[in-house]
């Protein structure tokens, strides 16, 4: 029993590195769990052990067979977990694990003297009883609906209708069956987390209060490495969780809570950090189908300023670090300074090319939708593949600011200034050649600087602003051919796995990726896209991370 108890807590551990809109409905089948420990537990992680899901696993495997070894799950657990497992996974839906105590180390988890309990949800008690006998598990009460068993009066169980339990603590034991205490699914660090997960079932899930784990981990080190109070007061709880929904979209979940943020406002920092507009999905039809990778948000001004109000902060905090504080002392500016200092460094060279204001010109006027964009695109070329890169954003005004900016630096250097005009005066091109071109020419060959598909430029119309390759630029001003948002892939993952009101957003358009010799078949015969999304608010933070087989 020993072995098997150790072994539970591995396939725990292994399971837990598995985002999100909050959901009406906070309750998780294989979390009912938390109803059987104690308010102050600082760990709970499940997984599903019910036939249908071990079959849907192992089938899952087959499918990915040119990257994983083809197994049968639940051989696979028996393996780990040694024949004595068997009658207890075949009666179980799920099985999880959770710290008893709030003072529980957690590194002891798998000792004896470890306050640690491990729950299976039951699904046939009748069939399970007889078997628990034949582990050496005496009968030594029988107390309302639980039957109470004991090895040597050093691992207790609990067993009835739907749950079986197994500790080496005793008084919890016997606290579960009094009633008397209030329970994990109660407190507000667990039932806030949980409530951020979009799904109303998952096939595993864990449960981290990492404000409480902090804690204790800043206690056991070093006084100068020992984190100010502000900032572990800021900590809350996490959750992740994943799921395979309906066989071909592999969701991992990550919530966030926060804690007490007051303390951090004397560094400057804030939820606001984090938080700002849900980006808008139409916004993919301006770029071209191919594209493969693109990151999305909104506010492009806002996210460079938040950049240095973070480095301010987070420099604030270090230098109230006495570990940290000694190597920044040669720094020549430090503290709630070094994001000023940035953005003034970044802001002379701005002001000298170009003479454009990061305020003014940059922070203040990039406000709507962005992307940065990249493919890898084959070409009848010597050099073979093309490179389709840059950034798009909603903010056209800035574009002829930054297209004349752009030609008054070439002129007073006696660069040659090509402009054009795309089909129907849609917009206008400026051809950064002669920058592009020598660095193309020492860093490749005279080849890709001559070639048309290494071009690239600064473009615009009334709505767009585009930097990057200028085949990328046409398409977005003047559209030919299938956008990125009318593909089957991208369709599916705003339909079906895109976070709703999300305000971060990435995507890997698996298809477009045949075709490069590089990137072996089997990769694009299986995938469709990798995807993630993720929203903030003044509560927390929610990521979802997807997977999509090809139909």
């Amino acid at each position: 029993m020993k072995h098997l108890i150790a072994v539970l807590l591995l396939l725990a551990v292994i399971v837990l590195p598995a985002a999100a809109q909050p959901r009406s409905d906070a309750a998780i089948p294989i979390l009912d769990g938390a109803n059987y420990l104690p308010a102050d537990s600082s760990l709970f992680a499940a997984v599903r052990l019910d036939p249908g899901f071990l079959e849907q696993t192992t089938a899952l495997l087959s499918r990915l067979k040119p990257f994983v070894d083809e197994i049968d799950v639940r051989e696979a657990i028996l393996d780990s977990l040694g024949p004595d497992a068997e009658p207890v996974i075949d009666a179980a839906s799920w099985i999880g694990i959770g710290t008893t105590a709030a003072d529980a180390d957690i590194s002891n988890l798998t000792d004896m003297d470890s306050r640690a309990a491990f729950l299976f949800g039951v699904r046939d008690r009748a069939a399970l009883e007889p078997e628990l006998a034949k582990l050496d598990l005496a009968v030594s009460e029988q107390r309302g609906d639980w039957t109470l068993y004991s090895i040597e009066n050093s691992v207790f169980a609990a067993l009835k209708d739907d749950l079986l339990i197994v500790s080496p603590d005793a008084g919890y034991i016997q606290s579960v069956l009094s009633g008397d205490y209030a329970s994990l699914a109660d407190a507000p660090a667990f039932t806030d987390v949980i409530a951020r997960l979009p799904e109303s079932a998952y096939d595993f899930a864990a449960y981290f209060d990492t404000a409480a784990m902090f804690a204790q981990a800043a206690s056991m080190n070093r006084r100068e490495l020992e984190l100010p109070d502000a900032y572990l007061d800021a900590l809350g709880s996490i959750a992740v969780a994943g799921v395979n929904r309906g066989g071909r979209d592999l969701l991992l979940d990550a919530a966030f809570t926060y804690g007490d943020l007051s303390g951090l406002e004397q560094y400057g920092l804030s939820s606001s950090l984090i938080t700002g507009p849900a980006v808008d999905p139409a916004f993919m039809a301006n770029l071209p189908a191919n594209t493969q990778v693109v990151l999305h948000s909104r506010d492009l001004g806002g996210a460079i300023n938040q950049i240095f109000e973070a480095l301010n902060g987070l420099g604030a905090v270090m230098a109230d670090m006495p570990g940290f504080e000694r190597g920044l002392r040669d720094l020549p500016v430090r503290g709630e300074r070094f994001g000023d200092a940035l953005k003034a460094a970044l802001n002379l060279g701005l002001t000298t090319t170009l003479g454009l204001d990061i305020d003014k010109d940059v922070i203040d006027l990039l406000n709507g939708d962005f992307a940065l964009f990249a493919s890898i695109l084959p070409v009848r070329s010597p050099m073979r593949f093309a490179p389709s890169i840059g950034l798009i954003t909603a903010d056209g005004a800035a574009g002829a600011l930054y297209v004349q900016a752009v030609t008054d630096a070439f002129e007073s250097v006696g660069l040659p200034v090509t402009v054009t005009t795309t089909r129907g005066s849609a917009g206008t091109l400026l051809d950064l050649s002669p920058l592009t071109d020598p660095l193309l020419e020492a860093e490749f060959s005279p080849v890709a600087a001559n070639d048309p598909a290494y071009d690239f430029a600064i473009a615009h119309n009334d709505s767009l602003l585009i930097v990057g390759s200028t085949p990328a630029a046409e398409f977005a001003l003047s559209p030919s051919g299938d956008a990125l948002l009318n593909t089957p892939a991208y369709q599916h993952f705003l339909e079906s796995v895109l976070l709703p009101d999300a305000q971060f957003v990435g995507f890997i358009n698996v298809p477009a990726l045949s075709g490069i010799r590089e990137i072996p078949a089997e990769f694009t015969d299986v995938f469709e896209s990798l995807g993630m999304s993720g929203v903030g608010d003044d509560t927390g933070l929610s990521y979802r991370f997807s997977v999509t087989l090809a139909r």
